[in-house]
């Protein structure tokens, strides 16, 4: 297209801002100077027209209507923008949320098995203990029933113990005892008479 000045584009648009900004570059002494002020002015009205832009759609935001002044390319825009942030939001908190969960559940799931761990451990140890003691018994038992220095390792006396062990209570012990006695003797008398 053929012009009928000899300027550029962007010339023609800083003349149209100094029309528009007369009033307020006043106090310009040169053309330099004015653009400055224009520049500062712009950048004014575009942050107030950004901050008026989002407290339109904080509103939306809230009510669902859209209110008076309402821009519909640009506060679309904005609004699409804003619940896509929000939901990008909710999002990282949900995952931050499950994790947290998951990490709970690990450290609860650490704490069970370290507690089924003790119980074991104790377990194992009480069993030792009574195992240690009933040694002791039967040592003691031995010494005090041994007949000689050999008594001690006689493989029929531990036996004999093991078996007593296994009855339900004492007088059943002493029942047994009594019938290996009548045994013995029984034994003993028939040896006697067949090596005489």
């Amino acid at each position: 297209m053929k012009t009928n000045v000899s300027f550029s584009h962007q010339t023609v648009y800083r003349y149209i801002s100094l029309f528009n900004y007369k009033e307020q570059i006043t106090g310009a002494s040169n053309l330099t100077e004015a653009y400055k002020l224009i520049e500062t002015l712009e950048a004014q009205k575009k942050k107030s027209e950004t901050l008026n832009a989002y407290a339109r759609v904080a509103e939306y935001c809230k009510t669902g209507v859209k209110p008076e002044g309402w821009r519909r390319g640009t506060d679309d825009k904005l609004a699409q923008e804003e619940e896509a942030r929000d939901k990008r939001i909710d999002r990282v908190k949900q995952e931050a949320l499950n994790r947290k969960q998951e990490e709970q559940s690990k450290a609860e799931e650490r704490e069970a098995e370290q507690a089924r761990i003790h119980m074991e451990t104790d377990s194992i140890l009480k069993f030792f203990d009574q195992e240690a003691e009933t040694v002791k018994k039967r040592t003691e038992f031995k010494e005090s029933i041994r007949l000689s220095a050999e008594g001690m390792q006689d493989p029929f006396q531990d036996a004999f113990l093991d078996y007593l062990e296994g009855l339900e209570n004492d007088s059943r012990r002493i029942e047994a005892c009594h019938n290996i006695i009548k045994v013995c003797k029984r034994l003993a008398a028939e040896l006697q008479s067949a090596s005489a």
